[in-house]
């Protein structure tokens, strides 16, 4: 093969290799954004089952204390019969 045929394919595969490798750098940058946004995610999901537990919490103490009104009030009218 002459030299000066040679030379453009040499140019031409050091391009697709270039070209190639900027690819392969792009990988991790959009691999990082899917990480973060999987991490805010989940960061907004556990605040959401905070709150919920919280309010359940809240309830369950509600529940407790109307059912011992409802016994204590049922005691009362027992003791009065």
């Amino acid at each position: 093969m002459p030299v000066g045929k040679s030379i453009p394919i040499v140019v031409v595969a050091v391009l697709v290799l270039g070209g190639c490798k900027k690819e392969k750098e792009q990988e991790p940058e959009e691999l990082t954004i899917v990480v973060e946004a999987d991490r805010s995610k989940i960061a907004r999901q556990e605040a959401e089952l905070r709150e919920r537990f919280e309010q359940l919490r809240a309830e369950r103490e509600k529940l407790r204390r109307d059912r011992e009104k409802l016994l204590a009030g049922l005691k009362g009218k027992m003791g009065r019969e």
